[in-house]
C-alpha cells in the first residue's frame, strides 16, 4: 500500500490505515491509496481532506477619540481564518445589528456612540474576541443663551452674558467691533460709566 496526497506519494505511508496527527492547513488535499501486488495495481477513490482554521486576530481594533459632529468613527480589525467568517460588533455588550465585517463604519461621530466596542469573529472551527476598544466623543462648544441688545443712559453700566456648553474647559473672549477686549475672558462682560460714543457691537467667541 502507498498513500498519496494530490497524486504525490507520502513518505513512509504504507499501511492500510493513514493517520494524520495534529493536522495543519498544509495537509489539506486529495488522498488516495495505491495498492499493488505481483500481478497488478489498483488506486482507490480519492478522499478530500478539508482543514478549517479557527479565527485569528492579526490586528486588534484601537481606541478612538474624536469630536462629535466633526470626526468620522471607524474601527478596524484584521482577521485570518477559514471562510466563512462571521463578524459581530458589540457596543457596551449590546450587538450592533448592521455591523458584519472586520471594519466598523459609523459615519459622523455622535456623543451616543461613546463607549466600549468589541469584535467577535466565528467560523466552523471556533471563535475569537477582540480587546475592548474605547471610543470617546468630545462635544464642541455651543452657545445656549445670550443677553440681547442694551440701551442705556450716559454714565450707566451695561452687562452682557453668554451661556455655553461643551466638553472640557470652556474659554471666552469678548470683542468690540471685531477688536479684542484685553482681559475680558469671562462668560459675562460688564461695562461701567459709559460715555457717548462708547457703544457699539459687542460679541464673544466661545
Amino acid at each position: 500500500v502507498q498513500w498519496q496526497r494530490n497524486g504525490v506519494a507520502l513518505s513512509g505511508a504504507t499501511n492500510t490505515t493513514l493517520t494524520l496527527a495534529g493536522v495543519t492547513v498544509a495537509q489539506a488535499g486529495r488522498y488516495s491509496a495505491l495498492v499493488t501486488d505481483r500481478d497488478a495495481s489498483l488506486e482507490s477513490a480519492e478522499a478530500v481532506l478539508t482543514v478549517v482554521e479557527p479565527p485569528l486576530l492579526i490586528q486588534e481594533p484601537q481606541d478612538f477619540s474624536g469630536v462629535a459632529g466633526r470626526d468620522t468613527l471607524q474601527l478596524q480589525a484584521i482577521v485570518d481564518g477559514s471562510e466563512p467568517l462571521r463578524h459581530r460588533w458589540f457596543l457596551n455588550g449590546v450587538p450592533l445589528a448592521t455591523a458584519n465585517s472586520a471594519t466598523l463604519n459609523l459615519g459622523r461621530l455622535r456623543d451616543t456612540q461613546a463607549g466600549g466596542y468589541r469584535l467577535v469573529v466565528t467560523n466552523l472551527a471556533g471563535a475569537v474576541t477582540s480587546r475592548l476598544a474605547q471610543v470617546s466623543a468630545a462635544l464642541p462648544p455651543s452657545i445656549t443663551n445670550t443677553t440681547g441688545n442694551a440701551k442705556i443712559y450716559e454714565g450707566e453700566a451695561a452687562r452682557f452674558s453668554v451661556g455655553a456648553s461643551g466638553s472640557g474647559q470652556i474659554e471666552y473672549q469678548w470683542y468690540r467691533a471685531g477688536t479684542v477686549l484685553v482681559g475680558e475672558t469671562a462668560s459675562s462682560l460688564t461695562l461701567t460709566n459709559l460715555l457717548r460714543g462708547q457703544g457699539g457691537d459687542f460679541s464673544v467667541v466661545v
